[in-house]
């Protein structure tokens, strides 16, 4: 019997959402991200080492481009491009 995969195709998308922190290591530093986008949308994100700048940016409004892939109901992105959206 052959397992059926419940991925999609990796898209390439622009997102825009707050950034929240999602991971925590034992002395309490972030150590992973999500997108927390309109309609319940969470998208965590794959790069952080390459983005440590997103640290800054918690909790603030940000578009962020980049490919989005799905594995069943979880979805990450890897960014390629940032822009913060506070004024």
């Amino acid at each position: 019997m052959k397992r059926q995969s419940n991925t999609t195709p990796p898209s390439r998308e622009t997102l825009r959402g707050v950034i929240v922190p999602s991971q925590w290591d034992n002395e309490f530093r972030v150590t992973g991200m999500l997108i927390a986008c309109p309609g319940e949308r969470e998208v965590r994100v794959a790069n952080l080492e390459a983005f440590p700048m997103l640290h800054l940016l918690e909790r603030t409004e940000v578009e962020l481009t980049g490919t989005v892939r799905k594995d069943g109901i979880a979805e990450t992105i890897h960014i390629d491009r940032i822009q913060s959206l506070c004024e």
